[in-house]
């Protein structure tokens, strides 16, 4: 009697195994087919994600003004129609550089963005994931993990940057996925790579 309890509760276990791995992939799943390339209407929602990660600290604090607001729109609307944009490069200077947003829609609502851009004007086959932001609300869900994941295999046969600061969750889930410190920049961001 004893055995066949300890055997029905190890077939309770792998029960509760098998259907918490089968919800972590119908999420993941989800997930995946929600990311798709922006479109000008998406605009209003990459700004105030934009705004929020401002607030949060995430990106620089002027972002609430709306004067830089507007700017950003005609930016950023710009380089979705064109998918070019004028960038400081690294090395110094500016140059107009390939430009790629993706957004994350849950429920009609954009609730996750990144933008990808080239280093330099000669359309090279690195790519830099140049910023990214998960609206507050989706947080802890699995949505930013996703978004890194789609970036690493959508360009997987480039040479993959990315700035963030140290021991930021950016940071932590770059490293998870193979990038390593390849430079520090003068403005405190951590550079890593994957080749």
């Amino acid at each position: 009697m004893l055995y066949l309890r300890s055997q029905v509760d190890a077939l309770r276990r792998h029960a509760s195994k098998i259907r918490a791995t089968a919800r972590r992939e119908r999420h993941r799943r989800l997930l995946d087919s929600a990311i798709r390339r922006a479109v000008p209407e998406d605009v209003g929602a990459i700004i105030r994600l934009t705004t929020s990660g401002g607030e949060s600290g995430g990106f620089d604090q002027a972002l609430p003004d709306t004067v830089r607001q507007a700017a950003l729109t005609a930016t950023f609307t710009a380089g979705i129609v064109n998918g070019a944009a004028l960038r400081d490069l690294w090395v110094g200077g500016q140059s107009t550089v390939p430009i790629e947003f993706w957004v994350c829609e849950i429920d009609a609502r954009v609730v996750s963005y990144m933008m990808i851009m080239g280093l330099d004007a000669r359309k090279g086959m690195e790519r830099e994931l140049h910023a990214m932001v998960v609206d507050d609300s989706c947080r802890g869900r699995g949505v930013g993990s996703q978004m890194v994941d789609f970036f690493c295999a959508h360009y997987k046969h480039r040479r993959l940057i990315s700035a963030c600061r140290e021991g930021s969750t950016m940071m932590q889930m770059l490293n998870r996925r193979g990038f390593a410190l390849i430079a520090r920049s003068d403005q405190g961001y951590h550079i890593l790579a994957r080749d």
